[in-house]
């Protein structure tokens, strides 16, 4: 009967030590618990899920255009192209030629001239051109053309032409020297007119420049 009361005990005993270990434990648990919330900050950070971001493009908030203020000024450059235009000069034709006639003009200082053109050639052209007019050889067509070569003349058609204030005129010296003599407009004409109605062309044959229907110069040109 003894040894059951002191069976029961120990087991009271026993009992009440694992009762006290475990109200130990959880008193150290609440401690250690209290702890951890002095140390644990108030709010954790915020974290977007991806859930969050919008998937649909319309969805994305638009980023406000700046309005022009009134202050802004817009400048315009406007830019001008000049064009210039150049005078080009009278185009001047030089030619050989027979005076073939004359008439007084509408104007005082002002005579029109009827001129036969004509080419004057020399060396090989010469000799070619000398053989198809004239039908002979070679031979004979180079010695006709060698001294002063071959003056053609196969185009009849008649060129008129006036005088103005200031062309030039040459006419042939006394003595029918190769370089002509610059005169003025009425000796040209007292010199040369008669010689013209004449047909003499040793006197009318000239070289003549012109612009447009007008002459420029008029000279008498040595022919042997």
């Amino acid at each position: 009967m003894r040894k059951y009361i002191i069976v029961t005990m120990l087991l009271i005993l026993v009992f009440c030590i694992s009762t006290l270990l475990t109200g130990c434990d959880g008193i150290l648990r609440l401690f250690n618990l209290e702890r951890i919330k002095d140390t644990t900050p108030d709010s954790e950070p915020q974290t977007t899920e991806a859930a969050d971001l919008p998937t649909d493009p319309s969805e994305v908030p638009a980023t406000p255009v700046p309005s022009a203020s009134s202050d802004d000024t817009t400048t315009t450059t406007t830019t001008t192209t000049t064009t210039t235009t150049t005078t080009q000069p009278p185009k001047v034709e030089s030619y050989y030629a027979y005076i073939y006639d004359w008439e007084p003009g509408a104007s005082t200082g002002e005579t029109r001239f009827a001129f036969d053109r004509v080419e004057w050639l020399v060396g090989e052209e010469a000799i070619r051109a000398y053989i198809v007019d004239n039908k002979c050889s070679w031979e004979e067509a180079e010695q006709d053309t060698q001294e002063f070569g071959y003056i053609r003349n196969v185009d009849k058609k008649l060129y008129w032409y006036r005088t103005t204030e200031t062309t030039r005129y040459y006419v042939p010296d006394e003595i029918l020297s190769v370089e002509p003599i610059e005169v003025d407009y009425t000796t040209f004409l007292v010199t040369m007119i008669p010689y013209i109605e004449a047909d003499n062309i040793t006197y009318t044959f000239v070289e003549v420049s012109v612009i447009g229907d007008s002459l420029a110069s008029i000279k008498w040109v040595f022919t042997p």
